[in-house]
């Protein structure tokens, strides 16, 4: 495997704040250093130890050790390309995804924890550009990015990423004209049990394409969160279950503007809702449960705030002024990780007070 992840510096530097109290604990947020200063929207965590965040230039920063240390690196040949979204199979496998115009867009995969890799998908579709990848499992995974001949396009793959199969257009419903999805951290589509998964759309429509079948055939359904012009719709969603989630949004370009920015479901994606408190949060472009903490906790970030819901997110309060642009956590972890604007990286921690 051709060696382009290259090294370029490791280090450390934590600041604490203790912010909005949850009942009977308090949140803890730690601001870490990892030496990068762009935009970072791809995140992902395994488990308390492992974190990937990754960003515009070929760059993306990793924590082995619960965040005490990090390592910055550069995927050679990659200077052009932004890293949106990153999706760790296990300790050894992680894939690399880029978004852009035409062949801006590819996965790259690692088989040694990023010592070297390989570019395993090139979008070859001038009209393309990839929003998110999402995996079931360790080797059955989806892919989805804008629509070409206004059908989302979809793609899965059952070996783990190394190859890439297109889902047949007739089997999904057809767009709106300037309907599309966005890449603002990689989670505008999401998936829950071993075959079940959700895509989140804008412009002026903002809805939920769904499958039951590993993206097989889909079906779509209309949602009340903010939209109507470019810049607005669903951002990211989440799932508790196969029935109850959670997608969140609004005007990016609009960030401090409340109101439609939450909605929830609790009948797999047939029919949404705006959540009780919506109007209390601000535009949101990622949201995670947290059930292996506390069930019925989700948190959800955005450039201009990041807001706690302890009822399946239904009702929100805000947990700090300080926003980011993804959020994620491990499948039992017990500690989450923001990315956001110049680089910053924070960790949140529940304690007992």
């Amino acid at each position: 495997m051709k060696n382009i992840f290259v090294l370029t510096v490791a280090f450390l530097l934590f600041t604490e704040i203790i912010s909005q109290n949850l009942k009977d604990s308090q949140f803890k947020i730690q601001y870490a250093q990892t030496g990068l200063t762009h935009s970072l929207r791809g995140n992902n965590s395994l488990n308390e130890k492992i974190t990937w965040v990754s960003g515009p230039s070929g760059t993306y920063a990793k924590t082995e050790d619960g965040g005490k240390t990090w390592k910055v690196k550069k995927v050679e040949g990659a200077d052009s390309l932004d890293f949106r979204d990153v999706q760790i199979i296990n300790e050894n496998i992680i894939l690399l995804m880029s978004v852009g115009n035409g062949e801006s867009s590819k996965i790259f995969k690692s088989i040694d924890g990023g010592k070297s890799g390989e570019i395993k998908l090139v979008n070859t579709e001038p009209k393309g550009f990839f929003n998110g990848i999402a995996f079931w499992d360790s080797q059955n995974g989806i892919l989805v990015g804008d629509p070409i001949d206004r059908k989302l396009f979809i793609m899965t793959t059952s070996d783990a990423g190394e190859t890439w199969q297109r889902v047949n257009p007739k089997n999904i419903p057809s767009m709106f004209e300037g309907e599309y999805g966005y890449a603002a951290s990689g989670t505008n589509v999401a998936v829950k049990g071993e075959s079940n998964a959700w895509i989140g759309t804008g412009g002026p429509k903002a809805r939920v394409f769904y499958t039951k079948d590993k993206g097989k055939t889909w079906q779509v359904s209309e949602t009340p969160i903010r939209s109507g012009n470019s810049t607005s719709g669903i951002f990211s969603l989440a799932f508790k279950d196969e029935l109850t989630g959670i997608a969140v949004g609004g005007n990016y370009l609009e960030p401090e503007s409340h109101g439609k920015n939450v909605i929830v479901t609790n009948d797999g994606g047939k029919t949404w809702e705006l959540a009780e408190s919506s109007g209390d949060v601000v535009f949101q472009s990622c949201v995670v449960f947290a059930d292996q903490i506390k069930d019925g906790l989700v948190l959800s970030t955005g450039p201009s705030g990041t807001y706690f819901s302890e009822d399946d997110g239904m009702n929100w309060q805000l947990l700090s002024r300080d926003g980011f642009h993804a959020i994620s956590i491990g499948e039992n972890g017990t500690m989450f990780w923001t990315s956001g604007s110049e680089g910053r990286v924070a960790q949140i921690e529940l304690h007992s007070n």
